[in-house]
């Protein structure tokens, strides 16, 4: 376990972190030979932003897609899929390690499309992002209010 992880466990049970950002739809087209394009849909206060871009997988193009609209500039740190239950039609769980100027979070994201998983994990980590950039930091960790 990372401090990232200790800390985004913190933050969750203590904090309300609102969602500036809720992913409304994802869709996504790619294949052997296709350029990998996403179609994102997400909700920013009362607006609804919908985008299309390209990527170098349908991961990639997600991201990409979702940056775009946030506009947060992020690197990806570390991504990571794993099962959370048996079969082929399996929940897959998606934990991605951001970084945005010095503020690195964690993401998390579940879902039977690990795609979908994927962008629900960034979205939660550009949550986290936009909540710690909002709030000023304390001698003890975030100003609750």
């Amino acid at each position: 376990m990372y401090d990232e992880d200790l800390e985004a466990i913190v933050l969750d049970e203590i904090f309300n972190i609102p969602c500036k950002y809720k992913l409304r739809c994802v869709n996504i087209s790619c294949g052997t030979n296709v350029l990998p394009t996403a179609t994102v849909e997400i909700k920013i206060g009362n607006n609804y932003v919908k985008k299309m871009g390209s990527g170098n997988g349908p991961v990639d193009a997600v991201y990409r897609t979702i940056s775009s609209i946030t506009k947060i500039k992020t690197r990806l740190i570390k991504f990571s899929v794993q099962s959370l239950t048996p079969e082929t039609d399996a929940i897959g769980e998606v934990i991605v390690y951001l970084k945005s100027n010095k503020i690195t979070v964690t993401g998390r994201g579940s879902h039977t499309d690990i795609v979908v998983a994927s962008a629900k994990a960034y979205v939660d980590a550009l949550n986290k992002i936009a909540f710690k950039k909002e709030n000023k930091r304390s001698k003890y960790g975030y100003d609750h209010h």
